[in-house]
Order: structure tokens, then sequence, then C-alpha cells
């Protein structure tokens, strides 16, 4: 079977912020993708909410109005209230044929994920060749380690955190924000004989097997157009290169080599990330 995953950086999906307004839908090519893979032409989304439990309704809501109103996938929520019914936790990931992790929490989610023991029923769906995907913390779920934080933590301090290590690389999503997702991954790195991918806003990278690509949608309302940035210790200096966006698949094992290719990040993410003062000093 295919091993899938789709980890999108981040990026609207409809929703409507206080005294903002709707957002606009930016996850469309990301969405598209996760149903081709699923290799059915109307599939069974199944949602998981747990990094946002208080907010999961709502988000289950907009997940829904995606996949089930535009796409004509049918859809189920995994919400907290079934998660002791093991019988019908089974018949759900029976169900699916693609997974779509929300974001929120890192933190959150895989204590829950842990707690219920779901973390076993994703490995078994991932190997069964069902598609992984999610945005966000949904999108750091999939690799070997993440930023997170603690929510009863007052200082909000960022913590290192596990996570299932379907992929052996760490995710940084949002790396076009000032959030530490990105800021942080040098640390996350230290140590490690792993590379870091970090994605801006309304970008993803798609897995299948030994191949991936970068993909994004076309959007205006960043600042900066999306970006993937590579990163990783070599001979003692830290370096982070850019990551091409792109229509064709690469082997996935190039982009977990830890020396330098000179491929430098484009000029106007040197000058975003001068700005912050974290690095093209």
């Amino acid at each position: 079977m295919s091993k899938k995953i789709v980890a999108i950086g981040g990026g609207t999906i409809g929703e409507f912020v206080p005294n903002v307004g709707k957002q606009p839908y930016e996850t469309e090519i990301m969405d598209i993708e996760i149903i081709r893979l699923s290799d059915a032409t109307k599939p069974n989304i199944l949602f998981i909410g747990f990094a946002d439990p208080s907010y999961s309704e709502e988000y289950f809501s907009l997940i829904n109005e995606i996949y089930a109103k535009r796409y004509n996938c049918k859809c189920k929520h995994l919400s907290l209230n079934i998660l002791s019914n093991k019988s019908k936790v089974n018949d759900y990931f029976n169900w699916a044929d693609a997974v779509y992790v929300g974001g929120g929490n890192t933190y959150t989610l895989m204590r829950i994920l842990q707690k219920y023991g779901i973390d076993k029923k994703i490995l078994e769906a991932y190997n069964q060749g069902k598609v992984m995907s999610g945005i966000s913390a949904g999108g750091i779920c999939w690799f070997s380690y993440g930023n997170s934080v603690i929510p009863t933590d007052k200082n909000k301090e960022l913590i290192k955190l596990k996570c299932l290590e379907l992929r052996k690389m760490i995710f940084a999503p949002h790396c076009d924000e000032i959030n530490g997702h990105f800021e942080n991954v040098e640390n996350l790195l230290k140590g490690e004989s792993l590379v870091g991918l970090s994605l801006s806003n309304a970008c993803a990278i798609e897995i299948v097997d030994d191949k991936y690509r970068i993909i994004a949608s076309d959007t205006s309302r960043y600042k900066i157009t999306p970006f993937a940035l590579k990163s990783f210790w070599y001979d003692d200096k830290y370096f982070v290169e850019n990551v091409n966006i792109s229509d064709s698949f690469e082997c996935y094992d190039k982009l977990l080599t830890s020396k330098p290719t000179g491929k430098s990040a484009t000029e106007e993410v040197k000058k975003l990330l001068r700005r912050r003062n974290i690095y093209f000093k």
C-alpha cells in the first residue's frame, strides 16, 4: 500500500473571524490533492479536531462545508464523546479513505491521541494506504518533532514535542508569522540527525511513498509569496535553504540530506527573516 501524507503549513479555510469577517478559502489545492490521493471519486473524510477540543464542532462544520458541499465527499467527526467506544472508533477508521486533523495546540492533540490509543489507529490507517492530512498542528503531528506549548504553562514556553513519527523530520508551520515555530527550529534540530521543513501559510508538503513535492495556493492575502525552507546542522553550522514549489515529485530522501546544496532562500524571504533578526542577519 502507498503511504500518503499532505501536511499544510497554514491558511484560512473560509472561517469567520470576529471583527474581521469571513476569511478566504486558501487550501483548495491541498484539499483537491487529498481527495485525489484517496483513489476514490467521493472519498470518506474522517475529521479529528482534538488540537482544539472546545472548537471541534464548529471546525467540523467548516470541513464539512468544504468536503461535503463543495466536493460531494462524505464526512464524519471523531468527537471526544465516542473515544471510549472502541468498536465505534474502529468503524470510523475502517470507513475512512482519508484522515484530516485540524489545527490548534499540538500538545493537546498528541495527549488525546495517545490517551485513547488513536495514535495506533492512525498508524494502522497510514499503513493501509489511507491519506493522512491536516493543517498546522494537524501537519506537525505526522513527523518526528514539532514546537508546542503546554496549555497550562502561564509562560507559554515552547517545548520540543515528540509526535507520531510517520516521517523522520521536524515540521514547522506558519513560518511567515512571528510565533516561534520557525524561530525555534534551530533549537529543535540540535543533537538530532534530522532536517527541519518550515512552511509558510498557503503551502504544503505532499509525500507519496519515496517521493514528495511542495505545493502552494495562489493567494494575495499575504505580503510574501508562499515558501518552504529546509534547515539542518552541518559541520557545526546551521543552514537554511530554499525548497522549490513544484508540480513535479522529487526523491524524498534528497530532502532529508543534511548537506549544503547552495539553494539559498529567495531575497523576499531573506528580507522577511532579517526584519525578524533570526537569520540572514
